[in-house]
């Protein structure tokens, strides 16, 4: 990966009101996967990152998003998306917000349906921390398949873990913008303007989170283990994958390396099933896709399918 910065976005209710942020329901430049580490296959793949609060699944998810191509969807920025749109279910979003009350399932689903049934994510998808509870999981599998045609056997859970203490110091570390609302980290993603936010034409300062405190931490971790780590539980076996990795060490690059060892397996298994359901041998045609010999050697040399399909080809001849 490049040196470029990456910002994660996590912008105020007051100033989405004001018009922060992106423009709602777009979908992701570059999501035809040109210049993408290719995923394998016709059909998509859900990418569903889980972990505790402050182990880094934002990062994780752009990372992948980068690396894959996949759009990377945050049920956070969504809630704020429709809160800038400003219609009946964005007013009735920022009501509930705004006094603390927690946004309905029914209503994150219906934006999740939404944003899903959007063009760039015919290919694939990246969940950031959803879903939740025990409750969203089992509604995630059963609609998943209707909403954008990627059965459970497609998708890949990534389990991120780290020690409670690794937690609680990144925690103490991580700073916002004042005015933009963007998230900088003292040691791990520095803002280069000192006390001050590095975007262009901003110049707010950098504030520690009210809900960064070791008092808050506590009780979101707590939270956490009550509520979501059953989901790992739960998918186990009735997905096509579930990794767990280590997120405590490392640079958030190193992190992400491990992943994608983790998903390319994933893809190799994928690749034989499909491969051992249709009855082909190594190296043949499954139904008119892309062959899953050059699909194996993609994923396997970390290269793009037209470079291992000249491999395939040489092998062949």
């Amino acid at each position: 990966m490049t040196a470029e910065r990456l910002h994660f976005r996590e912008i105020p209710i007051s100033q989405v009101a004001n018009g922060a942020g992106k423009s709602p329901l777009e979908p992701v430049a570059g999501s035809e996967r040109g210049g993408h580490e290719d995923a394998g296959g016709e059909s998509g793949k859900a990418i569903v990152v889980l972990g505790p609060p402050g182990v880094g699944k934002g990062t994780q998810s752009a990372l992948l998003s980068e690396r894959l191509g996949f759009p990377h969807v945050s049920t956070g920025d969504m809630l704020r998306d429709r809160i800038l749109i400003g219609d009946e279910l964005g007013k009735a979003i920022a009501g509930r917000i705004d006094i603390g009350q927690f946004v309905p399932d029914e209503w994150i689903e219906r934006l999740l349906e939404e944003r899903v049934s959007l063009p760039d994510c015919r290919h694939g998808v990246i969940f950031d921390g959803y879903p939740r509870t025990l409750a969203q999981a089992k509604r995630f599998l059963e609609r998943l398949p209707g909403a954008i045609g990627h059965p459970p056997k497609k998708v890949f859970v990534v389990r991120l873990h780290a020690t409670p203490e690794t937690l609680v110091a990144r925690f103490s570390g991580r700073r916002q913008c004042s005015a933009c609302g963007t998230l900088f980290h003292l040691r791990y993603q520095p803002s280069l303007a000192g006390d001050l936010c590095d975007r262009p034409h901003c110049s707010g300062t950098l504030e520690p989170r009210r809900d960064d405190r070791p008092e808050f931490v506590a009780r979101r971790l707590a939270d956490f283990e009550a509520l979501t780590a059953p989901v790992t539980d739960f998918f186990q076996g009735r997905v096509g994958g579930v990794a767990w990795v280590d997120a405590g060490e490392g640079s958030p690059e190193a992190i992400q390396e491990r992943v994608l060892e983790d998903f390319r397996e994933f893809q190799r298994r994928d690749a034989r099933a499909a491969r051992s359901a249709n009855g082909t041998r190594p190296g043949e045609s499954v139904g008119g896709r892309a062959d899953v010999k050059v699909m194996e050697q993609a994923t396997l040399l970390d290269i793009p399918l037209e470079a291992a399909a000249g491999l395939v080809h040489e092998d062949r001849s």
